[in-house]
Parts: C-alpha cells; sequence; structure tokens
C-alpha cells in the first residue's frame, strides 16, 4: 500500500510540473503576442514637423592620416587616391592635411519602444578610403618608394619654375607692371620647394624603418542647439569600428541624447512600403549642401517630395545629403537616403544592422 501511494504521488508531482511548464509557456507565448500587437500598433504612431526635424543631427566630420615609422609619426596626409598613393603629404599637421565636411546623423533608439538612444546616432563613413586603407598598408613599401619618386619630379619642376621666376625678377624691377604678383608667386613657390624638400627627406628615411603603418584618425562633431537655442558643440566616438560598410554607428562622449532631440527607431517588420507615387516629407540638414564653413544658426529642413523608382523624383538629389531621413505624409519612419536611393529597413534590417557589418 505505501508504494502504492509513493507511485500516485510521484505521478501526481510530474503532472503538476507539466501543468506549470505549459503554464509558463502559454504566458510566455501571450506575452510575445502582445508584444508584437503592440509594436504594430506602436509602429504607426507618427511624429509632428518639429519631432521629424529633431530627428535629424548635423555633424562636423575631420579626417587625417598619419604615417609612422618605428612608431613615431613623421608625415601627414589628407586621403588616398585611387592608385593608394597619399594625398597632399606633409612633416606637418595642417590645414592640407586635414579633410573636413558636414555630413547628417540620424537619432536611433536602440530598442523599438523604450527610451534607449544613449546619445546614439547613424551615419556615413567614407567606406572606399577604409578599404584603401586595408590595402596600402598591405604594400605600404612600394607605395612610398613610388611617391618618393613622384616627389623627386615635383621637386624637379618646382626648381624649374623657380629658376625662371628667378632670371624674370633678376631683368625686371617693381617698376614693371605685374612684378609684384610674381615676386609674390615666387615666394609661395620657394616655400612649397621648401616643404617639398623636407617632406622628400622624411620619407627617405622613413623607407628605412623597420616598421611601417599608415593610421586613419577620424574626428565627429556633434553640432547642435541646446534647450536655451544656443548653438553647442560636443564630441563622439565611433561605435563601429573596424568596419568598412558604408553606415556607421556614433555617440556622443557623454552618451547623452541632447533635450530637443527625437530618436528613431527603423523597425524592420513595421516600416510603410516604398510605393510609387508615395508622398514623402525628407528632411535635410542646410549646412551639408551649402557650405562647408559653419555659420548662423544649426538647423534641419522639412521637405516634400515623391517617391519615383526608389528615388525622390521632385527633389535635385545634390540638396538631399545621405542619411536624410524620410517619413509618409503622416509622419510614420520611412527610411533614410543614400546615393540618391531610399533605403528601408525592410530591406536592410532593423536600424540597418546589414548595412553596419
Amino acid at each position: 500500500m505505501r508504494y502504492v501511494r509513493w507511485v500516485d504521488m510521484k505521478q501526481m508531482n510530474l503532472l503538476t510540473k507539466i501543468n506549470n511548464h505549459k503554464s509558463i509557456i502559454l504566458q510566455s507565448l501571450l506575452s510575445i503576442l502582445i508584444a508584437i500587437v503592440f509594436l504594430y500598433i506602436y509602429s504607426f504612431k507618427t511624429l509632428s514637423i518639429e519631432e521629424m526635424e529633431n530627428s535629424c543631427a548635423l555633424i562636423k566630420y575631420v579626417n587625417t592620416y598619419s604615417l609612422n615609422a618605428n612608431g613615431k609619426t613623421i608625415a601627414w596626409f589628407n586621403h588616398i587616391g585611387n592608385d593608394l598613393e597619399p594625398k597632399d603629404i606633409s612633416t606637418r599637421a595642417c590645414e592640407k592635411t586635414i579633410e573636413s565636411s558636414f555630413i547628417t546623423a540620424c537619432w536611433i533608439n536602440k530598442y523599438a519602444i523604450l527610451p534607449s538612444c544613449n546619445g546614439t546616432m547613424l551615419t556615413i563613413q567614407d567606406s572606399t578610403q577604409s578599404i584603401r586603407l586595408q590595402k596600402l598598408n598591405g604594400r605600404i613599401r612600394p607605395i612610398i618608394k613610388t611617391k618618393i619618386a613622384i616627389l623627386a619630379e615635383q621637386i624637379k619642376l618646382l626648381e624649374n619654375k623657380k629658376n625662371d621666376i628667378e632670371y624674370y625678377l633678376s631683368i625686371h624691377n617693381v617698376n614693371d607692371e605685374g612684378y609684384t604678383i610674381i615676386a609674390n608667386h615666387h615666394d609661395i613657390l620657394k616655400k612649397e620647394l621648401s616643404d617639398a624638400r623636407i617632406t622628400l627627406n622624411a620619407l627617405q628615411k622613413a623607407i628605412k624603418a623597420k616598421h611601417l603603418s599608415i593610421i586613419r584618425k577620424e574626428n565627429y562633431t556633434l553640432l547642435y542647439k541646446d534647450e536655451h537655442g544656443k548653438n553647442k558643440n560636443k564630441t563622439c566616438r565611433l561605435l563601429t569600428k573596424g568596419k568598412t560598410s558604408a553606415l556607421c554607428l556614433i555617440q556622443t562622449s557623454d552618451k547623452i541624447t541632447p533635450q530637443n532631440a527625437k530618436p528613431l527607431y527603423f523597425n524592420k517588420w513595421f516600416a510603410p512600403k516604398i510605393d510609387n507615387g508615395r508622398e514623402i516629407i525628407n528632411i535635410t540638414e542646410p549646412f551639408c549642401i551649402l557650405q562647408k564653413q559653419l555659420s548662423g544658426d544649426i538647423h534641419s529642413v522639412a521637405n516634400s517630395g515623391t517617391i519615383e523608382n526608389n528615388h525622390i523624383s521632385n527633389m535635385p538629389l545634390d540638396i538631399i545629403p545621405d542619411i536624410s531621413p524620410i517619413f509618409t505624409s503622416e509622419g510614420r519612419p520611412m527610411g533614410i537616403i543614400y546615393k540618391g536611393d531610399v533605403l528601408s529597413p525592410r530591406n536592410h534590417g532593423s536600424n540597418y544592422k546589414n548595412l553596419l557589418q
């Protein structure tokens, strides 16, 4: 009898555990279903024009490269050419060795419903330069040798020009028309020649070093208005380091989102369709289009347009910066602009994670 009771109790406990597991599974499935329904409803939330404009951010981007020999920087340059040649190389870190521009960014939340921005933005990077940098570091010695030969030839040409100008100056005087202009050009030429010789000498020494490397230095600075309407700036850091993708994530150094910013979440599953003839609203940063020298107020602008063949038909491409967010005419986040095309998260993953790899 005791054995029968023990078996009955064991079976009852087993049934209780099974029922508890079923209950947990059903509760979990119900929670997931409720979350999906809530996400679907939340995806239809519309934004005002002001909120759409506040989803866009203005970034000042600065890029430079350093040539390092045995761990010591011996030269700087601002660009890698199609043939992997370092452009505007100099032994001094100066304006010509720095490439700067204004670019657009989008404030984004990490999660669909929860406030989870923490100063994070989606923006662009020059993927072509990233790929060229990898190739350049793989062939650094032959490339530097080629650069030495190019500089040596440039120095010969500069010397010939200098000699011609000096001959002109020797047979003319300040009273002759154009003399002052040519004399000033002579001074500029002398400076260029001196810089070229110094750079050539530095490269000739560097090529003998045991270790050579090129390091890219990028700086992102957020330009924004505070709650009092005053122009402010804040340094940012690159989150997606070592990637060669066209898009990247950056974050404010203090991980704080400005009060006026409106973060978005580009949902893969519930993003509006990009249909021909659909009316949209595009947000742009005028400073990304009109000038490279910032002056005046920082502000985003809303423009109306129509989708035609995955483009905004009635807006010229040169006034639509990359990463400009687009919305339905009702104010639902729809996607971003890149190279003139409308990119939907439906095709590239939520928050474009497939384009960040």
